[in-house]
């Protein structure tokens, strides 16, 4: 999953390396003060919004892939919950989510195929075909598209795809998704519902952040914020009450590292710190247990339960212990060794803190050869390194 800043800190990468700029008139327009994001840094969106206007090269060529991504979007409808046809969950009700477990097939010695089998690793094309596990990791996509098309070129075109986008999932009666995960990764022949569907729902993580961005923009009213905040609000309480939460909450690779993000990131999301700060707290005991100090993984059960980078990545939206009221935090910017984008990995108090991670199992040296010169420029770590 991509991080929201991911394009932006292209952007921001580029005009570092550019000479300095006279202010010009466009730099007046830049909202001041901190953005209500939860894990993208306030100052760093600032700073991205005021240089990626300029011409350099760098620029002109991040600010363009960019608006071709959105546009490939654009020309799409939106994407809803309620766009189920053939498959429908067991309530029978389109708003309810509903997605199949990916490594389960049918049982080749049963007539009916019934109940599934497992085979780890394999993913069932079936998992991906009119469920809604495919859609929700496009409104991810699509929000962040919007929210930093509009963001980096102020053209509110963009911002008004974004809100629509956010309103047809969250709050529009007719396709809006009932804030549970009850039918997610379900089990064809298995009625139990399973706990391990929760992180279908990792993306909103960063729909929560671009929305802190949209609040700033034109046509955003108070009655979205307050809608969107009721929804996460039940949301959340499903996912901290549930059995399927609590079965997630325990889980001990990255599932619930996973878990342990969207909590966290949901409950600042409505103002409750207090719930936030406690899900930190456990989570630091989590990451004594799953990385040790070489930056290996212990192991799960399966191949990629317990990979390095995945266990990183979900922590990185986790605020630190001793962070601001308004869950504002600054985290430091790594690339990851995997598919070359930003990663956002904070500090914490465990026991890694102030290591240096080395994860040389999973560093890509042509890509490490060709970012050194702009780590350098950066100031982050090169590929493969990860402070803590």
């Amino acid at each position: 999953m991509r991080t929201l800043l991911g394009v932006a800190l292209a952007t921001m990468l580029a005009t570092s390396l550019a000479p300095m700029r006279a202010p010009s008139p466009v730099d007046a327009q830049v909202p001041t003060g901190a953005l209500r994001t939860i894990i993208t840094r306030s100052d760093a969106l600032l700073r991205v919004q005021r240089d990626a206007r300029g011409d350099h090269a760098g620029v002109v060529k991040a600010r363009a892939r960019l608006l071709r991504e959105a546009k490939q979007y654009a020309a799409l409808p939106m994407v809803a919950v309620t766009d189920k046809r053939r498959m429908l969950p067991p309530s029978g009700d389109a708003h309810d989510y509903y997605s199949l477990s990916p490594y389960w097939w049918p049982d080749p010695t049963k007539a009916d195929g019934l109940p599934y089998i497992r085979r780890d690793g394999e993913t069932n094309p079936e998992s991906k075909r009119d469920l809604d596990q495919p859609r929700v990791s496009q409104l991810g996509e699509r929000v962040q598209a919007f929210t930093l098309a509009w963001w980096l070129t102020g053209d509110r075109t963009w911002s008004d795809l974004a809100m629509r986008q956010v309103r047809t999932w969250f709050v529009d009666p007719a396709t809006r998704m009932t804030p549970h995960l009850r039918f997610a990764q379900l089990v064809r022949g298995n009625p139990q519902e399973r706990g391990s569907g929760i992180i279908d729902t990792r993306s909103f993580i960063e729909v929560v952040d671009a929305i802190g961005m949209l609040e700033r923009a034109p046509g955003w009213t108070a009655a979205d914020g307050d809608a969107l905040r009721e929804w996460f609000r039940h949301y959340n309480s499903w996912l901290l009450e549930s059995p399927n939460g609590t079965h997630e909450r325990a889980a001990q690779n990255n599932h619930g590292s996973w878990y342990a993000a969207q909590t966290a990131s949901y409950a600042l999301f409505v103002g409750d710190t207090a719930r936030a700060r406690d899900v930190v707290t456990d989570a630091k005991d989590r990451i004594a247990r799953q990385i040790r100090p070489d930056g290996d993984a212990t192991r799960g059960d399966g191949p990629h339960a317990f990979d390095a980078l995945s266990q990183l990545q979900p922590r990185s939206p986790l605020p630190r212990r001793g962070d601001r009221p308004d869950g504002r935090r600054r985290p430091v910017v790594v690339y990851d060794t995997h598919g070359g984008e930003p990663a956002l990995v904070r500090r914490d108090d465990g026991a890694l803190r102030g290591e240096n991670v080395r994860l040389a199992r999973h560093t890509d040296r042509r890509r490490e050869r060709g970012r050194h010169a702009a780590h350098h420029a950066t100031g982050a770590p090169r590929a493969g390194h990860v402070r803590i």
